[in-house]
């Protein structure tokens, strides 16, 4: 996806022929994307299985590619099958007015500090690091639908935004500058565009990953934080019996990354799309016990370290957790070799 196979234009090309035939076996198909133009016609030996699987996607991969993702599927079970909630982060139609720095959230404080209520931390999706957020500079501002919010009882908010007006409207209509207001809702202008009546996910123990990225960004947040739509969230239903430290290490793991790279859709410069209907795909194995007390650990120490230090090198735990999650899919040494390649050489 996304080779630039015409000079200056990036396109997604697939090229199929298609034959009114019986054929014995499953088809064949080639990734051409690393080939030069002097390696055609391809030879016999060059031709992957294609994996046609109901209403899946069509997959082109390797004996091997096959045989890790059959493991996997075995050991684990699909995120969306696990007791937990997946959430894309906050649309509010117009950022520039509901994301604020820090002096401005002090200038608004200054005017009424009930305004403190609503205004919460966030990150970008640019902020959500491995394990642990890179920083958090920005609050939002959570006058949601879903919250019933009087904005009269928080004028230094009430005068914030309506510096933004008439942009801030949700009517849709041309403005006299040529500019237009937010898309028509029945929110209220000072609301957010989504109504957000998950909010409260946010306020939970969570996991919060990034959109768009080479490998796994899944950030655990035991506190309050918001995210853009650039992120989502991952939180645990009520009563639930799921360890989000242990959902971080696999999720944030080699060979997730490896599946999703099998999976995922991908942007022009080749970064992974971790949107939510991929991720909840990935199979996760239910750990024991004695396995679960084996990993947590090591993964609270790299949150240790990233708390001390959000850019600490944590390589060497990080692949400790790798090893561990191989053993928890059951993959063998050739297997695990052909992951770290594949995620070494960018093609997972």
């Amino acid at each position: 996806m996304g080779s630039e196979v015409f000079p200056g234009s990036t396109v997604d090309s697939c090229i199929v022929l298609l034959n009114a035939d019986t054929v014995e076996g499953p088809p064949l198909a080639m990734d051409a994307s690393d080939r030069s133009p002097d390696d055609f016609p391809p030879t016999e030996g060059d031709w992957d299985r294609l994996m046609v699987n109901g209403t899946s996607p069509w997959l082109i991969v390797t004996e091997e590619e096959i045989g890790i993702k059959s493991r996997m599927e075995r050991a684990g079970r699909p995120l969306r099958a696990w007791p937990v909630k997946m959430r894309m982060g906050v649309k509010t139609g117009f950022n520039e007015a509901f994301f604020v720095d820090e002096s401005t959230r002090r200038r608004i404080l200054t005017v009424d500090r009930n305004s403190a209520d609503l205004m919460q931390p966030m990150l970008k999706g640019e902020d959500v690091g491995r394990y642990s957020p890179i920083q958090q500079v920005l609050w939002l501002i959570t006058t949601f639908p879903a919250k019933g919010v009087d904005i009269n009882e928080y004028p230094g908010l009430r005068e914030h935004l309506e510096l933004f007006m008439p942009r801030l409207r949700q009517t849709g209509e041309l403005l006299p500058d040529g500019t237009r207001t937010r898309k028509l809702t029945s929110n209220a202008w000072f609301e957010t565009t989504d109504s957000i009546a998950y909010h409260e996910d946010f306020e939970a123990e969570k996991l919060i990953w990034r959109e768009q990225t080479y490998e796994g960004h899944f950030s655990y947040v035991p506190e309050p934080m918001y995210c853009n739509d650039k992120a989502f969230v991952m939180s645990v239903k009520n009563g639930a019996d799921v360890s989000l430290r242990y959902l971080a290490g696999v999720m944030n793991s080699k060979v997730v990354t490896w599946w999703l790279s099998r999976h995922a859709p991908t942007t022009a410069d080749g970064r992974l799309q971790w949107k939510k209907f991929v991720v909840e795909s990935v199979p996760v194995p239910r750990p024991s016990e004695a396995q679960l007390n084996g990993f947590v650990p090591i993964v609270d120490e790299i949150l240790d370290a990233k708390r001390r230090n959000a850019v600490a090198d944590t390589l060497e735990l990080e692949r400790e957790v790798d090893q561990l999650t191989y053993d928890l899919y059951g993959l063998s040494d050739a297997e695990i070799a052909a992951v770290e390649d594949a995620v070494a050489s960018g093609r997972g």
